[in-house]
């Protein structure tokens, strides 16, 4: 990035929806219908407090914290438009099989698994005392290297090969439509400076273009299941224990890519937290620092920001596509995503698996 200095200055590495590691909790009643807490058996319990995290990032769903005497319990509400109870209960038993080295939070064994309420599916787990991935210290490492050894035991369980499509006919046109109409970006980006607006878009659709002509790299790469969403907020650590959480984020993809979004979300986190500008060499860190067997499977010949930025405009496209149908539930991540592209290309300057 030779212009760094001079044009991405202001909109690199700032503060977002990851930057708070801490969970900070607050009590809540009333949000927890009493079917669900009778089917957990809290309802008869003579005292428990409920706490929901203030910082939570998720989309489309909720965490509550239970607490029953010393006993605590994580209690997640989906919704059942992201999957059905058959399929949920399906992938928690195939999930099971590979926990041999405890790094998945499974559901609590003496409690009903999944329970459904409405358009909601709750579920039960138990509590792990440990921070979300907050980049300091050696943290980064000491994660690199457990999650890339745990994302090799996904493949062996079998679920639905759900995958997902790059640079798809419906994506082509999404970003046409919005080529035609930049203001219409503009006002989704909610950002009060329309230069870095203008900057971030103009990278977009630079990126799109450039990573299209190319397409079929990313397609011919070899799918396994892998977790694809392993972000600051689904990795929790506590004395170098490391728990991957959201295990509904299984899809039939590329290795590289999952691992090469994660790096991006967790190097950037490490930026953040440590006010450091040596970017390219903590991008290096975390190539370095993936499981040597992990490496051996991936694909050598791929820019990693090339990897992590088709992924990043996936989900870009997402949330454009939710505008024009009048939903602006998203807008609030598209700066983050838009900012990711560019710190992307940055961070791993060129590298390679």
């Amino acid at each position: 990035m030779v212009d760094y200095q001079n044009q991405y200055k202001n909109i690199v590495f700032k503060k977002d929806l990851f930057s708070n590691s801490n969970i900070i909790y607050k009590i809540k009643s009333g949000l927890i219908p009493d079917k669900v807490l009778k089917e957990y058996n809290f309802l008869n319990s003579r005292v428990i407090k409920i706490y929901i995290p203030k910082n939570n990032t998720a989309t489309n769903s909720t965490n509550f914290l239970i607490c029953e005497g010393k006993n605590k319990y994580y209690l997640k509400k989906e919704s059942i438009k992201k999957e059905d109870i058959k399929e949920k209960t399906h992938r928690f038993e195939q999930l099971k099989k590979i926990n041999k080295n405890n790094s998945l939070v499974l559901p609590v064994k003496k409690k009903r698994k999944f329970f459904r309420l409405g358009n909601n599916i709750w579920s039960i787990y138990k509590f792990f005392d440990g921070g979300l991935f907050s980049g300091k210290k050696n943290e980064l490492k000491i994660v690199t290297k457990s999650i890339s050894k745990a994302l090799l035991l996904f493949d062996n369980i079998r679920v639905k090969k759900k995958s997902f499509r790059y640079f798809t006919n419906d994506a082509n046109n999404i970003v046409n439509n919005y080529k035609i109409n930049s203001e219409t970006f503009k006002k989704i980006l909610n950002n009060k400076n329309n230069k870095n607006n203008k900057v971030l878009i103009n990278y977009f659709f630079y990126q799109w273009t450039r990573l299209k002509k190319i397409k079929k790299k990313f397609n011919n790469l070899k799918k396994v299941f892998c977790h694809f969403d392993l972000h600051p907020h689904n990795i929790m650590i506590k004395n170098k224990k490391v728990k991957i959480i959201d295990l509904a984020s299984i899809k039939y993809m590329p290795l590289e890519i999952a691992i090469a979004f994660s790096g991006l979300k967790l190097c950037r986190q490490t930026i953040y937290k440590k006010k450091t500008k040596k970017f390219s060499s903590i991008g290096l860190d975390f190539i370095k620092s993936l499981d040597t067997n992990f490496k051996k499977n991936l694909n050598k010949k791929i820019y990693v920001s090339d990897l992590a930025n088709i992924e990043i405009m996936r989900r870009i496209c997402i949330i454009l596509k939710y505008n024009l149908n009048g939903d602006k539930s998203l807008n609030y991540i598209l700066p983050t995503l838009m900012s990711n592209l560019i710190e992307s290309d940055i961070i791993f300057n060129g590298s390679k698996f």
